[in-house]
């Protein structure tokens, strides 16, 4: 808020009529700063519904379901017929050399961070500003939707049924994250909390969601041994990247531009690179856009953040910002 009025004051003062002394030519005034995303509202939240307890009850329930899931689902509850740990299910159908795109085990490490973020949300959203604010009215619901899914999977993927249908919760858990930043991205955060909590949290499970939902389509085609139009494995896992980092490098320039979301996508782009390199099913071409796609999202994310910071310094300082 302080710096939107700061920016607010300069542009005020480039606006006004400048009194030239006699004799002189007035200097061009600055252009103006125009925010390349949507400004935080400042309106007053509505009045708190039974729907809006409903919602937050509903999203509580659905993060306890996935923590137990998960527990679950990665193996901590124990051994079962078929093994322990989720790498080690199905003849390895999970572990890092079943397909060009299979993840190394330690990828799961992943789950208890998600934990612990979504946790925060959780939290967060009980919190009396965030009760009623459409930013939580428009995600509350999709995120809980998100949640409950990826506990679909666990069941799906550890007891081994409906083999296929595991790709199609993680293609519908995806479109639920993506359309939930784009909520964010008509919704700007309105404080540095809301920034770090909602949208940074839901961004890390964005980025993962996305190269997870690549991971299992590649591992399901493996299974089924399909050799789509007869081109090599590698060359899809290529392009299958390119397109998952290509759209998740443009989501993570959304609004200040969004770092969440490029680590989320970086921990599993470096847990595919891996396997490609030393594992037991290597592709150099596929590690090197691996590796390459990480480098590219992490610069790009934190160039558009460096500029929109550096542009409102300028601004607020009443200096010409070149446009974006």
């Amino acid at each position: 808020m302080e710096k939107a009025q700061a920016i607010e004051a300069s542009t005020v003062r480039r606006t006004r009529p400048a009194v030239a002394a006699t004799g002189t030519v007035p200097a061009p005034a600055p252009r103006g700063y125009i925010p390349p995303y949507n400004l935080p509202s400042r309106e007053p939240d509505p009045a708190p519904t039974a729907l809006d307890l409903l919602r937050r009850v509903t999203v509580t329930v659905a993060y306890l379901v996935f923590v137990l899931g998960g527990v679950y689902g990665l193996g901590f509850l124990g051994a079962d017929a078929t093994g322990p740990w989720l790498h080690e299910l199905h003849q390895g159908r999970f572990a890092g050399g079943f397909s060009m795109l299979s993840m190394a085990f330690w990828h799961q490490l992943i789950w208890p961070v998600l934990w612990v973020a979504l946790g925060i949300y959780t939290v967060h959203q009980w919190l009396p500003s965030q009760a009623s604010a459409d930013r939580q009215r428009a995600t509350g619901w999709r995120v809980a939707t998100a949640l409950v899914a990826t506990v679909a999977w666990f069941v799906l993927a550890r007891t081994g049924v409906m083999p296929g249908v595991e790709l199609v919760v993680w293609l519908a858990l995806g479109y639920l994250l993506v359309d939930s930043i784009h909520q964010l991205n008509l919704y700007t955060a309105r404080n540095r909390a809301e920034r770090a909590i909602t949208d940074g949290m839901i961004g890390l499970f964005t980025g993962w969601a996305l190269i997870f939902a690549a991971t299992n389509a590649s591992v399901w085609l493996q299974s089924l041994g399909v050799n789509l139009l007869w081109i090599p494995g590698p060359v899809w896992a290529v392009l299958t990247l390119v397109v998952v980092v290509w759209g998740t490098a443009m989501m993570s320039m959304t609004e200040r531009g969004r770092i969440s979301i490029a680590l989320g996508l970086s921990w599993g782009l470096a847990a595919i690179l891996v396997p490609r390199l030393v594992g037991s099913m290597t592709s150099v071409w596929v590690a090197i856009v691996a590796a390459m796609g990480l480098f590219m999202v992490l610069l790009a994310t934190e160039n558009r953040r460096y500029r929109i910071n550096h542009a409102e310094h300028r601004a607020a300082l009443g200096h010409e910002v070149d446009e974006f």
